[in-house]
């Protein structure tokens, strides 16, 4: 990348995170009756050592979630010892992180442009802004599908290379 490359990403990637952690840092981030019972929850599980095996409620009588966003939302929780403020902040890092990666898996099979492309519609985009720390069972999906879509990628060009090939790359489809 070139200097003024390298500075569009920056200033890119600087909006990315000023519209995510303004809301963390002003402590104006949404609290709803959802995310008081998931961290009550995984609050029962790490101190009381009460393993859940079913997720939390939807809006549909005898749906439920799956148990697994208590088993992730358990990392922020041992970390910090339950600040509800590091849920917030775990989901804001982990969003980061997987916009960076898919910012350079983009650039290095594809091109500059559409990793720029993908970068600057998700910093601005207020769906992408919402999702990117709200500690909620449904708002790591966007998470997943990049984990799908470069699974996806390597799958189908490998399979051009060679008949068979392992499952590995599907491991993200099952979240």
């Amino acid at each position: 990348m070139t200097l003024w490359q390298k500075i569009l990403f920056c200033l890119i990637l600087a909006f990315w995170v000023y519209f995510r952690i303004s809301p963390i840092i002003n402590l104006t981030v949404p609290y709803t009756y959802d995310q008081g019972r998931d961290f009550l929850k995984v609050k029962e599980m790490v101190e009381e050592k009460n393993l859940p095996f079913i997720g939390p409620t939807t809006g549909r009588e005898g749906i439920f979630h799956g148990v697994w966003i208590y088993y992730f939302l358990s990392i922020p929780y041992l970390l910090t010892g339950g600040e509800p403020i590091s849920f917030y902040l775990f989901f804001f890092f982990l969003n980061l992180l997987s916009n960076i990666f898919f910012f350079l898996f983009l650039q290095k099979n594809f091109n500059l442009l559409a990793g720029f492309l993908f970068l600057a519609i998700t910093s601005v985009s207020d769906y992408f802004v919402r999702i990117a720390f709200f500690p909620s069972n449904d708002h790591l999906s966007p998470i997943f599908v990049i984990f799908f879509i470069i699974s996806s990628y390597f799958y189908f060009k490998n399979k051009k290379k060679q008949a068979t090939i392992s499952n590995w790359h599907f491991f993200w489809i099952y979240p």
